[in-house]
């Protein structure tokens, strides 16, 4: 049976009870009333589209995520779909959803691939109207420039593992801005084209994630590899030469 990876597989095998965080949450970024078993906590700089509808499970924080005072190891789950790459305050923010999840307890994390053709798009179309537009006072979006192998060090330092993981492809839903959404249907189109002409400049657009706290750091660091036998060496060398433990050959530290 395959590892559970999305949201809603996660969510429908918590325990009633289980206290979930949805960091970064927008207007909800899933559906909370299908979840009446769960406490769930939404957190975000804004409140303009929040609508939990009936749910009385459901309660709101407004706050960012550095300031927002979480207190260490409470939720059972916390969700962060397409929120890190918007986020000043990286190392920050990252520290403080840590913190927040219990011994054992699980994170969901998406966001997308810098090095995609959607996310250069993005952040290219924002910068235009920055400052091609001459929109100065428009707040540029994807702050962060984010990679898979990046990200997964950053939560293994801090005592987390990936469970599962998918890439995942662009479905361009950001063009749904009533500004530009009757362009939407014919640049997918024309990006469906040049695929199957063998270019292809939708796959690999995003990245889920699913991991789970487990306490110790599972980043283990390798400074040097000796030219001669070609072990690994994980502890720095304090002179510019030095000498293999395993095989004694000097070595030039790079």
């Amino acid at each position: 049976m395959d590892e559970h990876l999305f949201v809603d597989e996660v969510l429908n095998d918590l325990p009633a009870g289980s206290l979930v965080l949805d960091a970064g949450c927008g207007g909800g970024s899933f559906n909370y009333g299908l979840f009446p078993h769960l406490r769930i906590v939404g957190v975000d700089i804004r409140r303009k589209n929040w609508n939990p509808g009936a749910s009385s499970n459901v309660s709101f924080v407004l706050s960012d995520l550095v300031s927002f005072p979480l207190k260490d190891s409470v939720f059972d789950f916390v969700v962060c779909q397409y929120v890190l790459e918007h986020i000043g305050d990286f190392s920050g923010t990252i520290d403080n959803l840590v913190s927040s999840i219990k011994p054992g307890g699980r994170l969901y994390l998406s966001f997308p691939n810098s090095a995609s053709f959607d996310d250069r798009f993005y952040r290219f179309a924002g910068f235009f109207a920055k400052y091609g537009m001459f929109k100065f006072r428009k707040r540029l979006e994807h702050v962060q420039k984010l990679d898979f192998q990046g990200v997964v060090r950053e939560f293994y330092r801090r005592g987390l593992r990936l469970i599962s993981f998918a890439e995942a492809p662009s479905g361009f839903s950001w063009m749904n801005d009533p500004r530009i959404v009757r362009f939407q249907k014919g640049f997918i189109s024309t990006l469906s084209i040049l695929k199957r002409a063998g270019i292809d400049l939708v796959s690999r657009s995003n990245y889920l994630m699913f991991f789970q706290k487990t306490g110790g750091s599972g980043l283990r660091l390798v400074f040097h590899v000796c030219r001669s036998c070609g072990r690994h060496i994980t502890e720095e060398a304090k002179d510019k030469i030095w000498i293999c433990p395993f095989c004694k050959v000097e070595n030039l530290k790079l």
